[in-house]
């Protein structure tokens, strides 16, 4: 991908963040680092430590914990991963309308 659309993305992904979980997401918790917006989070037990990603990374991990539906078993001596419902996110377009379909949810009621 190219980097100038990787920038886009990551505008738009910082957006729709804002929009979804306005408590969680502030505009104060985005930062405009190596040409990229990443969101930051205090991480840490005792100290304090401060830890970043790409906007985009976190929205396609908010929208895949909201959507997706599994559990594990047990089969053949170990544990697996069974998903009974997961989202498509194989593109930036499928994980931005995923985003706008929960706002507009939120807006009515539906989240």
């Amino acid at each position: 991908m190219k980097e100038r659309q990787i920038k886009k993305n990551n505008r738009t992904a910082m957006r729709l963040l804002m929009q979804l979980d306005p408590g969680h997401y502030e505009g104060r918790f985005f930062g405009y680092e190596d040409g990229v917006w990443e969101f930051w989070w205090q991480c840490g037990g005792l100290e304090p430590e401060w830890d970043c990603k790409p906007a985009f990374d976190e929205l396609h991990s908010y929208i895949f914990d909201v959507y997706a539906d599994g559990d594990a078993e047990f089969v053949d001596g170990s544990y697996s991963w069974v998903w009974r419902n997961k989202p498509d996110l194989s593109t930036a377009k499928k994980v931005f309308d995923l985003a706008k379909q929960l706002i507009e949810q939120s807006a009515g009621g539906g989240v």
